[in-house]
Formats: C-alpha cells, structure tokens, sequence
C-alpha cells in the first residue's frame, strides 16, 4: 500500500506544475495537427460542393429534356389518336351510305 504524503515540498509542486503544463503542451499540439486536417477537409468539402452545383445542373437538364420528350410524345399519341377517330368515322359513314 502506497504511503500518503500529507506535505508536499515546493520542488514536488513545482515539478508537478511542470507536468501538467507539459501535457497541455503536449494536447494543444494535438489539437494544431486535429484543426489542420480540418482544414484538409473543409478543402475537400468545397471541391466537392462545386461538382454537386454542376451535378445538379446536369440533372436540370435532364430534367428538362424528359418535359419536353414527354410533350412531344403526348402530341404524337394525340395526333395518332386523332387519326384513328377520322379514319374511324369516315369508315362509319362510307359504310352508312352503302348501307
């Protein structure tokens, strides 16, 4: 069992002090290399955010050329539907007047 000092001496307090202030030292170095990764990320965090804005850009457009494929599509089933309901009723009245 360790024995209790009650008293320390000025030279064990001041060595004491020493090591803690040496491992703040020691933490707030750490804490310098920690804040510049961070700033290796942050870099790469803006790189990434300027291709997401051309990302979604892209996507715009795309976006954008499905409309207007879905236009034309919609006009070519209406005019192909119109046609057939011509040629529907024109076949019901020639066969009409035959009859």
């Amino acid at each position: 069992m360790a024995v209790v000092r009650e008293m320390w001496s000025d030279d064990r307090l001041d060595g004491l002090n020493r090591r803690v202030d040496d491992g703040f030292a020691a933490v707030d170095r750490r804490f310098e290399q920690v804040d510049r990764r961070f700033e290796q990320v942050d870099k790469r965090l803006d790189r990434i955010d300027g291709r997401l804005e051309r990302i979604d850009e892209r996507f715009d457009r795309i976006d954008e050329k499905f409309a207007a494929m879905n236009r034309t599509m919609l006009h070519g089933v209406i005019g192909i539907c119109t046609v057939m309901v011509t040629g529907f009723v024109g076949t019901m009245g020639l066969l009409v007047t035959q009859l």
